[in-house]
Order: C-alpha cells, then structure tokens, then sequence
C-alpha cells in the first residue's frame, strides 16, 4: 500500500512539474513572431524619442522570442494621450509606453487635467535619471549653498510655470530659503544660457548635460548642488545632494515628490493587466538590455546619458511611495509647481 502512495505521489509531482515546464516553455514562447508597439507620447526628434528608438533596437534579442519592437508617436497633453491609450490598448504584452516622466507630479497636483493614476500601470523601468544641478555665475562670488542663503538677493531665469527649472526654484525659495527672484518668459534654455553669459542672470538650474561644457572646464560658473543623487564625471565628487540640505522630514517628503520626474527619468510602463508571465518577461529584457555593452557602447555615441536606471520593481516601489504623501505634501508642492 505504501509503494503504491509514494507511487500516486511521485506521479503527480511528475505531472505537476511536466505542467510548469509546458507552462513555462508556452509563456516565453509567446513572443515568437510577434511586434511590441513602443507608443512614444511625443512627436519624433526628441529625447524621449531618441531613447526610446534606441532601446527598442536592441530590447527585441533579450526577450524570449526575439520579437520586432516598432516605435510609434502618438503625442498629446504632454504625453498623457500615450499613457491613457493603454486603457484600451491590447492587454496582452505587446504594448509598452513611454512617456514624460511630469506627469507623475501633474497627477497628483492637477488631478482634474491629468486623470491618470501611475500606479494603476505596469512598470517596465527607467533608461534612467535626469541629472539637474542648480549653479552662479562664477562672477556673482557665490560659490557654496551657504553664501547662496546669505545672498541678499539673486536672480534666475525660467521658461514658464510648472517647468522643472521653475520647480527647482521654487524649492530654493520656498524650503531652502533662498532670497531668490524667478524671471519667468525666456523661449528656452538655450536663451537662458545666453542670459547668463550676459550678465542678465545669477545662475540657473538645469540639466547637466545643458550647461556648456567650456563654462564647467574652465570654471566660469560654481555648482552649488545637484537635485538628483548620482553624480556624473565632471561634477564635484562633495557637491551636496538637495535631499540633505532638507533639514526635516516633511522638508524631505516634499522635496522628492517635486524632484520625482527627475528620479524616474525616462519612464516606460504597460498596461496593469498584462499576464505577469509577460511582465516579467519585458522587465528582465529591459534590464539585460541597459548591461548590453553594444546597447552601452551606441548610447553614448548618440550621447545620451543613462545614469541611474531603475527596474521594473524599484520603479513600482518608488512611484507607490510618491501615492503615499500626506494631502498636507500635496497642497505645499501644488504652490511650489504653480498648480491651480
């Protein structure tokens, strides 16, 4: 009696473990011949573009399978258009999203023009970081975040209300305490870099990758601090991290739900409901992409810096933290972004 139960158990462990197998084999056999869409949320020529074209170049030979990924734009309300359209796109794992990574700040503080919740999404990852830092112009004398509170008065430029740079400042004025005047109405960064070539402003915060090199080599402007934690070559190896000049806890929880778009960078999800046999499949093809040295090597001759990636996993994790913040946090970022 007892060789024939260990016999009905041996044989269902065989079944159970021949079904796991098939399972298995049927799940990373799905991408065979088949397209993944890379809906864009902008028009073609931009960064999100560029990043996204890329990856899709080499993201196909690491998912089992080795299906085609084409890119397709499809821009509107700064990329909300992309991300709503996963509500009725296929929700079988051939769709995948990229978009501007504001949003998740817009969501929260402008609920009733951006009816989107990203947590209510897939996350594949991020390419990786924005990396800004804010800076003088090396003539105004102030060259440490310290002279920067005693300064009687200093100012910046801006392109409009709600942009990263007017974030960045407000976060100086309004937490950090800077005596700092906003010039709102410049067309671009390009003609905020000549305002303060002129003289017309103190500094800015920006992308790193915006400021002039020559200005960085030849030491025509100081970094004060940097707004997201990694730290590229060029940059001080002591220049402090906005997170540590935050003196309090609420201080800190304000300032990385501002700095969010930041820290998630280049965004891409899929649909909630996607099978998570396939989720797992997309996610580990999108890291192992980002470790390819051909897919490293072609990045930065297109010079696109990727610093600071996220998986699928941390990405999730981070953005469900962003949804946990007090309505107190939520009411002082919308002053700060400018939101109505």
């Amino acid at each position: 009696m007892l060789n024939g139960m260990a016999g009905r158990i041996a044989i269902g462990l065989f079944m159970a473990t021949f079904a796991a197998t098939a399972q298995a084999q049927s799940d990373s056999g799905f991408y065979k011949n088949k397209t993944i869409r890379l809906i864009v949320g902008f028009s073609p020529g931009g960064g999100y573009d560029a990043n996204a074209r890329l990856l899709a170049r080499f993201m196909g030979a690491h998912i089992p399978g080795n299906p085609n990924i084409v890119v397709e734009n499809m821009p509107g309300a700064s990329s909300l258009k992309s991300v709503q359209y996963l509500e009725t796109a296929p929700k079988d794992g051939t769709v995948m999203v990229a978009f501007n990574a504001g949003l998740v700040i817009q969501s929260q503080v402008d609920p009733n023009n951006f009816r989107i919740k990203l947590t209510n999404y897939s996350w594949i990852g991020s390419i990786g970081q924005e990396i800004r830092m804010c800076y003088t112009r090396a003539e105004s004398g102030v060259k440490t975040f310290a002279q920067l509170q005693q300064h009687p008065s200093l100012s910046f430029g801006e392109t409009g209300v709600g942009s990263a740079g007017y974030i960045d400042q407000g976060i100086m004025r309004i937490i950090l305490g800077v005596k700092l005047k906003t010039i709102i109405g410049y067309p671009g960064s390009a003609d905020k870099v000549l305002a303060v070539a002129r003289g017309e402003l103190d500094g800015d915060c920006a992308s790193y990758t915006s400021v002039p090199a020559d200005w960085i080599q030849n030491h025509k402007i100081n970094m004060i601090y940097r707004s997201t934690k990694p730290i590229l070559p060029g940059m001080p190896a002591d220049l402090p991290y906005v997170m540590d000049l935050a003196k309090t806890p609420e201080k800190k929880s304000l300032i990385n739900l501002l700095l969010a778009p930041n820290i998630i960078g280049r965004p891409y999800v899929a649909a909630k409901d996607i099978p998570q046999d396939r989720l797992a499949l997309l996610r580990d093809g999108f890291s192992a992409t980002l470790k390819d040295p051909e897919f490293v090597a072609a990045a930065a001759t297109a010079n696109l810096t990727m610093i600071g990636p996220m998986t699928g996993d941390e990405a999730a994790a981070y953005i469900a933290q962003l949804y946990s913040v007090s309505p107190e946090v939520i009411a002082e970022a919308k002053t700060i972004t400018g939101a109505h």
